[in-house]
């Protein structure tokens, strides 16, 4: 997913995925998506950030971070949500 798809879906009005920064809170807080929400996938209550900031399995998540390892930890490690999409652009632009 790119920046302009990941900016169509945000703005698509009800049922906008969650948005999920997945690296450490310090890197999120000086760069992130404007919305975004915060679970540092290097944390060990990462499960229960995830379960707390989207508690419907059915709610469509959006997980991004810098580089393929934060993209793909963070895919796999919410994966029991119905719908998961990585957005691999950068951070500007969103």
């Amino acid at each position: 997913m790119n920046a302009k798809q990941l900016k169509e879906l945000v703005t698509s009005g009800p049922g906008a995925p969650l948005l999920l920064n997945v690296l450490p809170e310090e890197v999120h807080a000086a760069q992130r998506i404007s919305g975004s929400a915060n679970a540092c996938v290097y944390e060990t209550a990462f499960l229960e950030k995830v379960a707390a900031l989207a508690p419907a399995k059915d709610r469509p998540l959006v997980v991004y971070g810098s580089g393929r390892f934060f993209r793909y930890l963070g895919k796999h490690v919410v994966n029991d949500h119905l719908h998961v999409k990585v957005h691999a652009g950068r951070v500007a632009g969103c």
